[in-house]
């Protein structure tokens, strides 16, 4: 079970998203993913918005 923070897509969110980031094609190459993308985006967007606190609260 992930662990859920405020910066996570909401299941509204991510479906309009979603058609975005296709599944991938196992007939194509590549390599497999690893991670899903929901899970790689709810990252950047906690660390954005972790960052973007810090530097606020530095400043102030």
């Amino acid at each position: 079970m992930e662990r859920v923070y405020d910066s996570d897509l909401t299941d509204a969110q991510w479906l309009l998203i979603q058609p975005y980031f296709p599944e991938r094609d196992p007939s194509k190459a590549g390599r497999p993913r690893e991670f899903e993308i929901r899970s790689i985006l709810n990252a950047i967007f906690y660390i954005s918005k972790t960052v973007l606190m810090k530097m606020l609260h530095h400043r102030a």
